[in-house]
This record gives structure tokens, sequence and C-alpha cells, in this order.
């Protein structure tokens, strides 16, 4: 097939949840099909970002784009400004004219057989292509998150905006949804979730992926001292909350109990992340080149997400190196796992507080938990195997479009009375 992918941003380094799944997915689909990519630029880009993508995909198409520093004056201007608009704020910075006509431009040279839209956000400029059939690729449910963050904010401003932009992006998720053919999910829940909240059934998930030679156990390496270890990117609000809560509420609690430390491993932690690096016992990493070293000396990973959506690598990575997680029921949703047999899972900080103690005290039950952990990764599917299940769902589905249209020709117009 002749595939037009839209990306919107490089996914080198592939150092985050989103970008491993797109990048891993993305190298395969290439060896089996003819790819371009569509992808915004901004003046910070690595030059080499684009060149790794252009040497996955059979052609690179850069359009420019303006990024604003989240957390300045201009990023708080933007929220501001933005709150008229019927479209939420990570939707409308990423609608461009440039995109979309680049994107015509394109589909005028070649005849596609296909469209791919990586992420909703960017989503906004495919809705009116003229070509059929076209997939959303969504590696979450948006306006679910939101409405997670909405509850846990600390404001009333906060809480009032996130609200409106959770009911926005809803609105907007909604739309989108329906103007593409086919949503890719990365679970099952997300899927039931599109199904019940927009009444959108032309759904399916792509399996769990993980790559099990990279992540292998190396037990040897735990610590004497009891280390708890976090790992996700640190400019994603929702893993931002978790550390936030692990060093106010859980750390606290079990330190009481036993002499735990914790390491926060994760790119760009903002001021009140590397903040958190004064209490005592907290390191915080900021970004790592390969973060295996940090799950293999960790007595456990601790995951207290209490919002957010999608598939969770970074679990499923700690299991294929044979680690005993402890997370919230909300962290660990969409992955096929089972409280008590392979993961852990605790609600509310005392509860989770109470557990990771229990854990830290009971080696022969960590060890079981994070055996069981690596056989569940290692009955799941390799990155090559999600990448055909992908591609086997847009094949039918062009397929499908194809009968479609010969069929409406065949028939033909109706013969006059």
């Amino acid at each position: 097939m002749r595939i037009l992918l839209l990306s919107p941003r490089p996914f080198y380094p592939a150092n985050t949840g989103g970008r491993i799944r797109s990048s891993k997915l993305v190298e395969q689909l290439a060896r089996w099909h003819e790819l371009t990519i569509a992808c915004f630029e901004s003046a910070q880009d690595d030059p080499a970002q684009f060149e790794r993508m252009r040497a996955t995909c059979a052609r690179l198409e850069r359009v420019p784009w303006h990024e604003t520093p989240r957390y300045s004056a201009a990023f708080y201007t933007e929220l501001a400004t933005s709150l008229p608009s019927p479209l939420p704020y990570t939707v409308r910075k990423y609608r461009s004219e440039a995109m979309q006509e680049r994107l015509r431009s394109l589909l005028r040279e070649t005849p596609y057989d296909l469209l791919v839209c990586d992420f909703l956000q960017p989503a906004i400029n495919c809705l009116d292509l003229p070509i059929r059939p076209k997939v959303l690729f969504q590696h979450n449910v948006e306006a679910m998150i939101r409405a997670r963050q909405a509850t846990h904010a600390e404001s009333l401003a906060a809480r009032i905006y996130f609200r409106q932009d959770a009911w926005k992006l809803a609105r907007f998720e909604a739309r989108a949804a329906k103007a593409f053919d086919h949503c890719i999910m990365v679970s099952e829940d997300d899927c039931r979730t599109m199904a019940d909240a927009y009444g959108v059934h032309h759904t399916s998930a792509i399996p769990i992926a993980v790559d099990t030679d990279y992540f292998r156990p190396r037990p040897e390496d735990e610590g004497e001292a009891p280390e708890l270890v976090f790992l996700g990117s640190m400019d994603w609000m929702p893993n931002q909350d978790a550390v936030s809560l692990l060093a106010s509420e859980i750390l606290p609690r079990v330190r009481r109990q036993v002499p735990a430390t914790l390491t926060v491993v994760g790119r760009n932690p903002p001021a009140s992340v590397q903040a958190l690096a004064e209490q005592p016992g907290i390191t915080i990493t900021g970004t790592v080149p390969d973060v295996r070293p940090f799950l293999a000396r960790a007595h456990l990973v601790v995951v207290p997400l209490r919002f957010g959506g999608g598939t969770r690598i970074k679990i499923f990575e700690a299991m294929a190196m044979g680690r005993a997680v402890v997370s919230t029921t909300i962290g660990a949703e969409g992955l096929p796992v089972t409280d008590g047999r392979d993961i852990a899972l605790a609600d509310g900080p005392e509860r989770f507080a109470e557990v990771v103690v229990s854990l830290l005290r009971d080696r022969a039950t960590r060890v079981r938990l994070g055996d069981a952990a690596r056989q569940q990764a290692l009955d799941g599917y390799s990155w090559t195997a999600a990448a055909a299940a992908f591609s086997s769902t847009c094949e039918a589905l062009v397929e499908r479009t194809r009968a479609a249209a010969t069929s409406t020709r065949s028939s033909g117009p109706p013969s006059p009375r």
C-alpha cells in the first residue's frame, strides 16, 4: 500500500510512550509498504531527528511550526486566548493551513491508498481531505484524561479550565472519530470508552508490545538499600501529578517504616519536579540514555497515576525486566495484568504506601510478582506482531473501501422510468 502518515512531531528520540509506539510501528510498516510521512518541524528540533525519520520512510515532508515553550509567559497567553475558541488548546495549536495545503498537494501528486493520522491533535488538518479511507491512531482517549485531571486539580481555576477543556476535547474527539473511517486504539478499554462516550464503534486495538530481548531480567543488580523507581516522561502532566503524590503523601508514609529512597527517571522534569530532589531520599535524574540500569536496581517500580490513558509502555518494560510493580488501578488500565499475580494494585496514598512497605519487607513475594510479570510480557506481542495487526487492519479497510467504490460504480445511476 501507499500510505500517507501525518505525525505531529518527530518520533525520535523514542523516549516517551507515544514516541516508542509510533517509531516501532512505523519502522515495521515502512518495510512492508511505501510510506510518506508529513511532520511538523519547529526551530528547536534537532535535524538528526528528521534524518533518522527520513531513513525510515520513502519520503519525508516537513512543515514549519512554532512551538511555544511550556510554562512560559507566551504559553499562558496562548492558553488565555484559546479560551473563547471551540477547539481545545492542544488541537488549536496544531491547526495549520500550511500543513493542510501540503497534504492536499501530496494527495494530488500521488494516488495514496490510505491516510493515517498519528494522535488526535493534528487530526484537525485531515477532517476534510479528499481521501478514503482515513485512519486515526489514538494513543489515548484524550477527553477522559482531561476530565480525570480536572478531578485532581489543586486550584479552583485549574479545575474550571480542565473541565472546560475536557468538554471541548470530547466534542472534537467525537467529531474527529466520526470523520475517520477507522480508529485504532491502544487498548480494549479505550475501544469501549469510544463506544460508550461517543457512539463510535469502528475501532480496534493493537496489542501490547515490548522488546523482551532488550528488556531482560538482571536481578543481581538489585541494590541493598530499598529503592523505589518511577519511570516516565516528566513533561506529561499525569506523571508530574503522580510524582508529586509520591513525594508528598506516599514516600513519607513508607519511610516511617522502611528507609526507602525514590528515584524519578524521566525526560524534561519541570522546576516543580526538580525541586523535589531537595527532600531526603529523592533523586531526580532527568533524561538518561538507558533506563534499564535504573529498573534493574529497583526493589519496586511504583506507578501511582491518578489520571491518564492509553497503555503504559513503561510498566510493560519494567515487567519485562522482572521487576515487581505497584500501581493504581488507573495506572495499569489497559494492561493485561491481574492484581496479586503479576502486579500489585493499590488506590489511595495510604493503601499504596501499605502495599509498598509490605513488598519491601517480603522479597519472596517481590520475586514471585516479578517472575510472573516477566512471563506475562513474554506471552504478549512483539513489535513486529503489533505492526502486523496494524497493517492487517489497514489493508482490510482499504479492500472494503475499494469494494464499496466498485459496487457503487457498477450499479450506476437508476434507470429512468
